[in-house]
């Protein structure tokens, strides 16, 4: 009898253990944007993205191969693939230029477009711990009607109201999301077989990066010598410790500015710098642009 009731509470009344490889969606933001400069080198992050771009001219390169963002595809990009970003005509600017921001209204993406700005569609976002270890690459994903749909629909929401998603939205973000990742090949959908230390540090760092974590540190909880770890590291995740726990420092500053009002020796505090001028220092590095423009181009009141 307690056998039974502990399968029914299980929500699985079979006798024998089904394993179902775990999936969570956690979207950190959807939004619209034009662009008129987006030159960045070593773009990286603790997130999926993905892009599309209702006309042509932007670019991603990875490992040498130069993509175009188009209307008929989304490019998927997994968690900690680096690549570089461009607009047509930006090509010698220097990195880190970014001009452009939230679209307020629907009015305002035909006048973007006379100006000769892109109109990018973004979407950053987790799927749980086993595929968001996934394989560095870049996938181009050839649009269905249905992704199509999903597409304007989503569009028009966030058009209405940029500040605020409302459950049907969030599910066709969901729809999109996993549209778009049932397409890539199969023997490819298989997270990064990686080391058992490795996958060890990244929990520790995921859950202490918001104090002060030495290499030192980091290789003493794995049992490793210091510099034999900070190699090991970035043979597998092709970034030093140091870049990674500013990537996933950055990344969590990023996601409190885009779904909060906090202040900026707040968000330095809460994810692990010393103070608001640190913060913005680093923040510049990784995002291209100060946090104050990042935050008024994010959220705009």
């Amino acid at each position: 009898m307690n056998e039974k009731l502990e399968l029914k509470r299980s929500g699985d009344p079979s006798v024998s253990t089904q394993r179902i490889d775990p999936l969570r969606i956690e979207v950190l933001c959807c939004r619209l944007w034009w662009l008129k400069k987006w030159k960045n080198g070593k773009l990286s992050s603790p997130y999926w993205r993905l892009y599309w771009n209702k006309n042509k001219g932007a670019y991603i390169t990875y490992k040498g191969r130069k993509i175009e963002i188009n209307p008929d595809k989304v490019i998927l990009i997994p968690p900690n693939t680096m690549f570089e970003t461009s607009i047509k005509g930006n090509e010698n600017m220097s990195n880190n230029e970014l001009e452009g921001g939230v679209i307020q209204c629907s009015n305002d993406v035909e006048k973007y477009i006379n100006q000769n700005n892109i109109i990018h569609l973004f979407i950053h976002f987790n799927l749980g711990k086993a595929l968001d270890q996934f394989n560095s690459n870049i996938y181009e994903i050839p649009l269905s009607d249905d992704q199509r749909e999903f597409i304007q629909q989503i569009k028009k929401k966030v058009l209405s109201n940029n500040d605020l998603i409302r459950i049907h939205t969030a599910i066709k973000i969901h729809q999109l999301i996993l549209s778009t990742i049932q397409c890539i090949d199969e023997n490819q959908l298989l997270p990064q077989q990686l080391n058992a230390r490795i996958i060890k540090t990244i929990e520790f760092i995921n859950e202490h990066y918001f104090r002060v974590i030495d290499n030192a540190e980091l290789a003493e909880n794995i049992n490793m010598a210091t510099n034999s770890f900070t190699r090991f590291f970035k043979q597998n995740i092709h970034l030093s410790p140091q870049e990674y726990i500013k990537n996933v420092r950055i990344g969590k500053a990023c996601h409190l500015m885009e779904n909060a009002e906090l202040s900026f020796d707040f968000i330095a505090q809460k994810v692990g710098f010393s103070d608001r001028y640190h913060f913005s220092k680093v923040f510049k590095t990784v995002k291209g642009i100060p946090p104050a423009q990042y935050k008024k181009q994010f959220i705009m009141k």
